[in-house]
């Protein structure tokens, strides 16, 4: 039987991360530094686009990749994601009242965008109705992103946000159960975000700085966390307005950097287990 060989891409903020897998299993990985976000120099089509291109080139020519077809994961910041409730309905209609609701809660045409959803029923006592997950993209933007890679010998066959790269990842490696409701906290020095998973679905994705463009990176670690608390605690107030019956089983947190008493110190605040992934 033959070997299959897959090809992933992440565009993330300040570096690019490629690896090869065959049949499920990591083979290459290698990241690349970047001088400023992709989305900045592929969206305005800048001198660094053409660089990023060739850096790309050379780093998948030095690692011996020769797969082609690639999965590539998206970065949240260029992702439109939205959560929000239409009645109860037959399947057939509901597509035609998510376009017409989701002209509320996006400031583009759909025809400007890449677009999907994903449909939640929820019953409270007496009332039922449908929870919509919507999840899009500008349409330049993503064509951008694929004459980048088409400029490198790159074909993407699949695409997803991280946030739902992170949650399958997760997922597969055991670290997040499908039946439990999870609130992820993706941290670095710079910046955080929060997802709250449900059945392995993200429903609610949040970003927020954790270091202001003029404060000094060498801050003191206890105003660094009482900030993460604060955003922690403001994203889980609006997700229990917006989903009264639920709640959470559990944190994990996703950091470049160790701290032990992290945990125990979230656990204390929040009253939820929590365990530490290094990312």
């Amino acid at each position: 039987m033959a070997s299959k060989r897959y090809l992933g891409i992440f565009l993330g903020s300040n570096s690019l991360s490629v690896i090869e897998t065959e049949n499920q299993t990591p083979q290459k990985f290698f990241t690349i530094p970047l001088k400023s976000p992709v989305s900045a120099s592929v969206q305005k089509k800048t001198p660094d686009d053409k660089a990023l291109a060739a850096t790309l080139t050379k780093a998948l020519r030095e690692n011996k990749v020769t797969t082609s077809q690639i999965s590539l994961s998206l970065p949240s910041k260029d992702i439109i994601f939205r959560s929000f409730a239409i009645p109860w309905m037959n399947p057939q209609e509901i597509k035609g009242v998510v376009e017409f609701e989701s002209r509320k809660y996006i400031p583009f045409k759909l025809a400007e965008l890449a677009y999907t959803f994903h449909t939640i029923i929820i019953n409270e006592k007496t009332t039922r109705f449908i929870r919509v997950l919507f999840a899009a993209i500008r349409n330049d933007l993503l064509e951008s992103y694929c004459s980048l890679l088409e400029g490198c010998g790159l074909h993407a066959v699949f695409m997803e946000p991280a946030s739902l790269s992170l949650v399958r990842a997760l997922i597969f490696k055991k670290l997040l159960a499908r039946d439990k409701r999870i609130v992820i906290i993706q941290m670095d020095p710079k910046e955080g975000k929060i997802i709250v998973v449900n059945q392995g679905i993200p429903q609610f994705i949040r970003d927020f700085p954790m270091l202001m463009e003029t404060e000094n990176p060498e801050i003191d670690k206890e105003i660094l966390y009482a900030r993460l608390f604060n955003e922690i605690r403001i994203s889980l107030d609006y997700y229990r307005r917006q989903y009264m019956q639920e709640k959470m089983d559990g944190i994990i947190i996703l950091s470049s950097f160790q701290d032990e008493l992290l945990p125990q110190n979230l656990e204390k605040e929040f009253s939820l287990s929590t365990q530490s992934v290094n990312s």
